[in-house]
């Protein structure tokens, strides 16, 4: 192999090696922001009460338009899950 051509792979693999990199630092941030967003969550769920159900409500919404409603809640199994997400990055301990 000729010295140009082994110095063009060699910059290839560098820079393919960089492109990889930042993704890999751009992966690191978006679990370190969802961490973040999810950190409220998990940390009602540490003070609530163990013996409440997962489908017990702890928020709820109603859209009503022309012949529909539509109901959506923020229920403990919810905060549990962001609490059990978590579990992993904090040994165990989500705050």
């Amino acid at each position: 192999m000729e010295t140009e051509a082994l110095f063009a792979e060699i910059d290839a693999a560098l820079d393919s090696h960089e492109a990889l990199r930042a993704e890999r630092d751009a992966a690191l941030a978006e679990v370190a922001r969802l961490r973040e967003a999810l950190r409220p969550f998990a940390d009602y769920a540490e003070g609530a009460d163990p013996t409440l159900s997962d489908d017990v409500a702890v928020a709820y919404r109603s859209h009503t338009g022309p012949g529909f409603t539509h109901r959506e809640q923020l229920t403990f199994g919810d905060l549990r899950r962001a609490r059990a997400a978590l579990a992993p990055f904090t040994g165990g301990n989500p705050s």
